[in-house]
């Protein structure tokens, strides 16, 4: 056989060739651009401010670049018409009332390119929820009360005086509220809204019959939140009853009225650790009998 068949051809000759070629620009090119990604060394602060010089200096052609374009981003609103309209919306519905208060915040978020961040939501939320909490009732405090010494006396007529009063106002429950609420928010009734209104007189009786009951000194400071606590209550009945004009005023109403009666039962039971801690004893024929009830575990 002749020597030319050992050797290769031309065409795998061409492809050997074409594959070396390749092979060397592709080191040239690793080896260039190994240069150019090179870690970065620290930067002395000189460096640090020219970075800083830079960002400065891309600022400005940016601005320029819109000055001389005529395009910019759109001016907010002013604070001062922002506060005309947000005193506008202000009426007494309170639903309408909140609905464009938040209408108008959120547009003149969206005016600055905010909007949808948590810090403004956040906001938004607070802003509804104080201006749900304007209209407050009346604030009592220990100088509207008649205060007596803290004697065992004077702590036995107070605990006795506290739950027939209570025991005098039976339609002052909770339970009646809250199943009238349910019931009419199923149903759509306005009959048993209706219903509401003697219960919050009840309450307001209940307040008013309070506010007379000779109170010992160191027992004030929980007698002074039982009133303010059920005062609000009454105020929150009425609340309750707008619920088909102004939806948001009466759920609003009823969520202050839960708080409400629950922090009552609360102060109870501070009271009657009170009397048991004093040692003031009731008889199963007294009206303070009762308080040993709320010491029940179950409570």
């Amino acid at each position: 056989m002749a020597a030319g068949s050992y050797l290769p051809s031309a065409q795998f000759v061409l492809v050997a060739v074409s594959i070396a070629i390749s092979g060397g620009l592709i080191i040239a090119a690793e080896r260039y651009t190994a240069k150019e990604n090179a870690p970065a060394q620290l930067t002395s602060a000189t460096e640090s401010e020219a970075v800083q010089n830079s960002d400065d200096d891309w600022k400005r052609s940016l601005e320029e670049i819109q000055l001389q374009s005529g395009i910019s981003l759109p001016e907010p609103p002013s604070e001062e018409s922002v506060a005309a309209f947000l005193a506008a919306a202000q009426e007494g519905n309170v639903t309408e009332s909140v609905s464009r208060t938040l209408f108008i915040t959120l547009s003149n978020a969206a005016a600055q390119g905010l909007g949808s961040d948590i810090p403004t939501q956040d906001k938004l939320i607070a802003g509804a929820q104080a201006q749900l909490g304007q209209g407050a009732t009346q604030a009592y405090t220990t100088a509207d009360l008649e205060l007596v010494p803290n004697t065992k006396e004077n702590m036995h007529a107070y605990g006795n005086g506290l739950a027939a009063a209570v025991n005098a106002h039976p339609q002052a429950s909770a339970a009646q509220v809250l199943y009238s609420m349910g019931f009419a928010v199923d149903n759509n009734s306005v009959l048993e809204l209706q219903k509401l209104e003697p219960i919050s007189r009840e309450y307001r009786a209940l307040v008013d019959e309070l506010l007379l009951l000779s109170t010992p000194e160191t027992l004030s400071p929980i007698h002074v939140q039982i009133l303010n606590d059920l005062s609000r209550a009454a105020e929150s009945i009425k609340n309750m009853q707008a619920l088909p004009q102004d939806p948001l005023l009466s759920l609003t109403g009823l969520q202050v009225f839960q708080s409400s009666t629950a922090e009552v039962l609360r102060l109870f039971i501070n009271l009657a650790r009170q009397f048991s801690e004093n040692a003031i004893l009731f008889t199963t024929d007294e009206p303070g009998s009762a308080w040993e009830v709320l010491l029940s575990p179950s409570l």
